[in-house]
């Protein structure tokens, strides 16, 4: 009797962690990835060409997840606001 209850907890555990890596894996499927070319393969390792493109930053003096995603999106708000205010005299 104990080994059967053992092999069904066993069951139960290995079933649950299949679930959820099937869901991380089908998750993460739609996440945006940039464009590359594979110029040469070593290996393991692939030379990669990506096209060029800008990527900013910027340091929230939080660690706060709220806090800081409510931060980030001011000071993006306020950059596009900034750059597409028409020139006034």
């Amino acid at each position: 009797m104990k080994i059967k209850t053992i092999l069904i907890i066993l069951g139960v555990i290995i079933a649950a962690f299949l679930i959820f890596q099937f869901y991380f894996i089908y998750s993460q499927k739609d996440i945006e990835t940039h464009q590359y070319q594979t110029l040469k393969k070593i290996d393991n390792i692939e030379i990669r060409k990506y096209e060029s493109a800008l990527f900013t930053s910027i340091k929230l003096a939080t660690d706060d997840y709220d806090k800081a995603g409510s931060e980030g999106f001011n000071a993006l708000g306020g950059y596009i606001l900034e750059i597409t205010k028409p020139n006034r005299k």
